[in-house]
């Protein structure tokens, strides 16, 4: 249900797909961004965070060739990795665009390897039920009007989640569907919003006014 899937090169696509199995749509966002359809992107987006580094570690996301490829760590070793990749092939090596999902080993020091964006899974359970028992609706139930001169809209509730990439930003009086109320982490409300009937995101309740 994310905006961007569509049409992409669907490696990173396939780790985010895992993720929110494990952890929930909420929590893989966190971890790799609004451009989680692009390698490039969650690296950008690991770096901010601070979650990336140069070392492997088991279940961590490993990127290659300046962000042209994307997978995670099963196991590792002294010498090498094991990764689990989607869009590759069994050709050994990094393969884009390959059309399948395989398991795959390289040598720690292959200089294709790019870095690593480690994972916390120690709360993975948790955040999953969590988010499960949040019911999204997508049956509108008003109209509101935007009531701020800009308005990020976002992937998740909450700041420091990312803006959506389709529609990020509402303006002055842009009119919403409102089909949800549910609460951030810091316990503010925010709206799940259709904008122009086909894009689906969060915005902060206190900025959209009932009309």
């Amino acid at each position: 249900g994310q905006p961007g899937c569509q049409g992409q090169p669907w490696c990173a696509v396939y780790q985010f797909w895992k993720l929110v199995k494990i952890f929930g749509l909420a929590r893989a966002l966190q971890i790799m961004g609004g451009g989680f359809y692009n390698c490039r992107s969650v690296t950008r987006h690991a770096k901010q965070k601070g979650t990336w580094h140069s070392t492997p570690k088991k279940g961590a996301l490993v990127v290659f060739r300046n962000g042209a490829h994307i997978g995670s760590v099963t196991k590792y070793d002294d010498i090498y990795i094991y990764t689990n990749e989607g869009n590759t092939s069994s050709t050994p090596g990094v393969v884009a665009n390959g059309g399948s999902c395989r398991n795959k080993k390289y040598k720690r020091t292959d200089p294709a390897i790019d870095g690593y964006v480690w994972i916390d899974y120690s709360t993975a359970s948790d955040q999953r039920s969590t988010e499960t028992a949040i019911h999204l609706d997508k049956t509108p139930k008003w109209v509101g009007m935007v009531n701020t001169a800009e308005l990020n809209v976002r992937s998740w509730a909450g700041t420091e989640y990312p803006r959506i990439k389709k529609y990020p930003l509402l303006a002055q009086h842009n009119l919403v569907d409102v089909c949800n109320t549910i609460k951030a982490d810091d316990g503010t409300a925010w709206y799940y919003v259709r904008i122009v009937n086909k894009y689906y995101g969060f915005v902060a309740a206190r900025y959209i006014t009932k009309v």
